[in-house]
């Protein structure tokens, strides 16, 4: 008995949609990849002093130790106030006189009140500690208060990609960047001299650190390099080792 083959056309259309699928070949195509080529002279610092390496393959950059009244004078422009306001509210000298008087110091203490938050949540990003490792992209940055953090057991440590450090774009829609900016050439001029601390943004405007200025140290050539978004050359002509803690030398400066 002969069989009849079915034709073509009927076979497609007998067939399921999956299996035409694969009895046929489309015609894709290539897909071309942008290559992101990265230009050494501009993403790369060549260090005008050598590096100094230690043990752990760490470069101190910055070390801060608060003076016993730095954080005084912070918190009691704020604590100060608030006292005197709750005296005086308890007392209420002024209830027959000038009855308003209880009403706006109580408007004045909650003032206070959220001053005093915000200089807290202010001071938690304060930088004790900065170091460069070994392969030059990467920073160590270590926030001040560790034991505070240990209590609440937040991270007292961070890593970061140096080419994330770099400041946020900022255009004619986006909002300036507040506060004393952390300078970004060197040798660089300190526009607010009599301030306490910069305060270095990055990815975005509500990512940023408090990066104090009276440092017991700080490397300010390859701190405006890591902050501008600068890998470091850390090749052997560049690097000197050292077999101590380099920040021992700078603990009571």
């Amino acid at each position: 008995m002969l069989t009849k083959f079915a034709k073509p056309s009927l076979l497609k259309s007998i067939l399921p949609s999956s299996s035409r699928a694969f009895s046929s070949v489309d015609t894709v195509a290539p897909q071309t990849r942008e290559k992101t080529i990265r230009d050494l002279r501009t993403t790369q610092y060549k260090p005008i002093n050598k590096l100094e390496f230690d043990k752990e393959d760490k470069c101190l950059l910055y070390f801060y130790r608060p003076r016993f009244y730095s954080y005084a004078i912070m918190y009691g422009r704020y604590l100060l106030p608030m006292f005197y306001l709750g005296k005086l509210i308890a007392a209420n000298p002024w209830a027959i006189t000038f009855p308003v008087a209880l009403p706006l110091m109580v408007c004045a203490e909650v003032y206070f009140m959220k001053k005093l938050y915000e200089q807290r949540k202010t001071l938690r990003n304060v930088i004790g500690e900065i170091y460069l490792l070994r392969d030059g992209e990467t920073l160590e940055m270590i926030h001040q208060g560790r034991l505070w953090r240990q209590i609440k057991s937040d991270v007292t440590a961070n890593f970061y990609y140096i080419p994330t450090l770099k400041s946020p774009e900022r255009d004619e829609q986006t909002q300036p960047l507040k506060g004393d900016l952390f300078p970004e050439d060197y040798p660089f001029d300190d526009l607010r001299p009599a301030g306490w601390a910069w305060k270095k943004f990055f990815r975005n405007p509500r990512n940023f650190f408090i990066i104090p200025k009276n440092a017991n140290y700080k490397n300010m050539e390859i701190l405006t390099a890591v902050f501008s978004g600068k890998v470091i050359d850390t090749s052997k002509a560049n690097v000197v080792e050292i077999d101590h803690n380099a920040k021992e030398k700078y603990l009571y400066v």
